[in-house]
């Protein structure tokens, strides 16, 4: 019988230097093993991006606050691949909160689409950023020993917390930098999952390169456009003709007209390598300019929504309620 924990927050963030990017493969499970369905993935998790920016010391609590001796770090196959995860997917020098946050998210999502048997994890088959050990010391150098304590301390302390919804574990979905607000699985996915709604995410704006702006030629741009959009292959005067006609409640593009047929905003962010399909279109007479709000596919929780919250001194149980509308944090043990 999985018991119900309302988790409170023992702890506040610590100084964060920032590094933006997105989540790995995201995969909904169909039933059956040839009907899995990988969703966008923005490539490079977070952790792995090379942006960086350090801010003001001043409003942040050291890691000194943390409380390393009263957590239970009994050895689980479960919980250290989830450590494996959250060293992949968010920076060690993000708030404690937020990595627990982070934790939780990568645990649910895990567990949505593992068997029962934990002893035989295969990271290559449920689609989440993963980083060995040797590759952490590889990339942490000198700070491994304080980065892999902090990571595993946030995934420890959440022992076996998970987010439900009707008594399921939900698909916990996440991204880099939301557009100021998320967006909801219907419209990124067509997929109504009533716990991943639009919510705000303000602080998002704050994120180092929250809008960006990139341009094609007229020639690069139809070429991009028809090599990945079938139903752009035979048209002509694209460039001339494309202008967005549709946006969601949270501003991202749902459709844009192509000049006799229309595609969506994900497949123009896939086609030209878009941060995110909050995309504004400006056109010179032989180039064309889009200028993206955030960065990935804007659903779920914000993983710099989660690091500014957990400045605000949120927990993370405050967090992922935040962004995982309706949810209940249970234990799986």
């Amino acid at each position: 019988m999985i018991k119900k924990l309302f988790v409170s927050s023992l702890f506040i963030c610590t100084v964060c230097i920032l590094i933006p990017a997105a989540m790995g493969a995201l995969l909904f499970n169909g039933g059956k093993e040839d009907e899995k369905t990988f969703l966008y993935s923005d490539n490079i998790p977070l952790a792995q991006n090379t942006e960086i920016y350090i801010d003001s010391e001043e409003n942040y609590k050291s890691d000194e606050n943390i409380d390393y001796n009263s957590i239970d770090y009994t050895p689980n196959k479960l919980e250290q691949y989830i450590v494996s995860v959250t060293a992949a997917e968010m920076p060690a020098s993000f708030c404690f909160e937020a990595l627990k946050a982070q934790a939780v998210a990568a645990r649910t999502y895990a567990l949505k689409h593992l068997d029962s048997n934990y002893d035989n994890i295969d990271p290559s088959k449920i689609g989440q950023a993963f980083i060995s050990e040797a590759q952490m010391k590889k990339r942490w150098s000198n700070s491994f020993d304080k980065n892999y304590k902090k990571i595993k301390a946030a995934v420890y302390s959440t022992r076996g917390l998970i987010m439900e919804y009707d008594g399921e574990p939900i698909e916990a979905v996440f991204h880099s930098t939301s557009a100021g607000i998320t967006e909801s699985a219907q419209n990124v996915w067509g997929k109504d999952l009533p716990y991943i709604k639009s919510v705000e995410s303000e602080e998002d704006i704050n994120a180092p390169n929250f809008m960006v702006t990139v341009s094609f030629s007229k020639k690069e741009f139809e070429n991009k456009i028809k090599n990945s959009i079938n139903a752009a292959k035979k048209l002509d005067n694209i460039f001339d003709s494309f202008k967005i006609t549709k946006r969601s409640y949270a501003g991202y593009v749902l459709e844009a007209e192509l000049g006799g047929a229309a595609a969506s905003g994900k497949e123009i962010r896939e086609a030209l390598g878009l941060r995110s399909s909050d995309f504004e279109v400006k056109k010179s007479q032989n180039e064309i300019y889009f200028t993206t709000k955030g960065y990935g596919h804007g659903a779920g929780m914000s993983q710099y929504g989660a690091e500014f919250m957990a400045r605000e001194g949120k927990s993370f149980y405050e967090i992922l309620n935040h962004y995982y509308s309706g949810i209940e944090i249970t234990s799986a043990e």
